[in-house]
């Protein structure tokens, strides 16, 4: 995990068209992560998500260590990486804390990437797994063999609920309530059971009803 000095030095920004070389750089060191990249293809669609806000960047002292493209129409993590020395320590879950927090707040998030059993993967279903992704639908990108993951958000912070129960919790109060009415009228048939001992036995010492003389 990023420790608090590590946090300061590694702010998480929007790329830039300067940033493109050191983002290139550190693409090609995770490239195994995304069968059949293209890289001129990647440049330009690189260039695009720049120039619309959805292309993160995270340095340390001036070189990439996290970059990642997103889709905020539908909620898609198009590429991650980072780089190998800097996993370990929390920058994928940074970079995907920032998405989910800020910039794709309340959606479902999805990424792709090998399915189970291939080879080629060395460790990127696992990484993703352990973010929290589960498992949905085997797809073919580009002619390769891959499988989404999602990443379900609540739509609303839990602040938002403060004042309404849940399911489970309207169960509870109905059988509380259930539980109260069933005692009061106990309470109530006791009372008057009570007083009717009361009357009748009065009636029973002294031949007649309260009051009479």
């Amino acid at each position: 995990m990023l420790d608090r000095k590590e946090k300061a030095l590694w702010e998480i920004s929007f790329a830039s068209d300067e940033d493109i070389p050191g983002w290139m750089e550190l693409v090609r060191l995770v490239i195994d992560g995304f069968p059949h990249l293209n890289e001129e293809e990647y440049i330009r669609v690189l260039r695009q998500k720049i120039s619309t806000g959805q292309a993160l960047i995270m340095k340390d002292r001036g070189s990439a260590i996290g970059i990642m493209l997103f889709s905020y129409e539908n909620g898609s993590i198009d590429f991650m990486g980072s780089h190998p020395l800097y996993r370990k320590k929390g920058v994928p879950k940074a970079m995907l804390d920032k998405v989910m927090k800020e910039l794709l707040k309340g959606k479902e998030i999805s990424i792709t990437t090998y399915r189970e059993g291939d080879k080629a993967d060395t460790g990127y279903r696992k990484e993703i797994k352990g973010l929290g992704f589960a498992e949905a639908e085997l797809l073919v990108e580009y002619g390769y063999p891959t499988q989404r993951f999602i990443l379900q958000q609540e739509e609303r912070s839990m602040s938002d609920y403060s004042a309404i129960p849940f399911p489970d919790e309207l169960v509870h109060l109905e059988q509380v309530s259930a539980r109260l009415s069933q005692r009061a009228l106990q309470r109530a048939e006791a009372s008057v059971s009570r007083a009717d001992r009361g009357v009748y036995g009065y009636q029973e010492i002294h031949g007649g009803p309260q009051g009479e003389k």
